[in-house]
C-alpha cells in the first residue's frame, strides 16, 4: 500500500490529470480512501484548469460515496461550482440545495479551499439572479 501513497504524492506534486488517474488505474487494490482522494484531486486539477466538463465525471463519483460524507460533499460543492462556470446556473443551485447546514460546516473545516470556492459561487449565482 505504500506505493499508492507515493503515486498520491507524485500526482499532487506534478498535478496531471495522468498522474492523478494513475492512482486508481495502478492500485486497484488501495481502497475507496485512496481512490476518492485522487478523484478529488482530478477534480481540482480541472476546475484550476477550467476543464469543467472534465470535472464532473470525478465529483459525480464523489458525490455517489454515500458512506464517505466529507467526500459526498466536497463532490456536491464540486458540482456547483462546475456548473455555475458552465452558465447552467439551475443545475447548480439544484446541487446547492443538497448540502445540508452540516455538510457545509465539515466542508469548511475538512475542503477549506473548496468551502471558499463554494461561497464565492453562491455569491456569483445570487448576483447573477438579482
Amino acid at each position: 500500500l505504500g506505493d499508492v501513497w507515493r503515486q498520491l504524492y507524485h500526482a499532487k506534486l506534478v498535478d496531471t490529470e495522468e498522474g492523478w488517474r494513475a492512482v486508481i488505474r495502478y492500485f486497484p487494490e488501495a481502497g475507496a480512501y485512496c481512490h476518492n482522494l485522487a478523484r478529488r484531486g482530478l477534480a481540482y486539477h480541472f476546475l484550476h484548469s477550467h476543464e469543467y466538463e472534465k470535472a464532473i465525471g470525478p465529483l459525480e463519483e464523489l458525490t455517489a460515496q454515500t458512506q464517505s460524507p466529507d467526500f459526498q460533499a466536497f463532490g456536491i460543492a464540486g458540482l456547483v461550482v462546475t456548473y455555475a462556470n458552465l452558465g447552467e446556473d439551475e443545475k447548480a443551485l439544484d446541487e446547492n440545495g443538497r448540502l445540508s447546514v452540516e455538510a457545509r460546516t465539515k466542508l469548511s473545516q475538512q475542503s477549506p479551499q473548496m468551502y471558499e470556492l463554494l461561497t464565492k459561487t453562491i455569491d456569483e449565482l445570487i448576483d447573477r439572479s438579482i
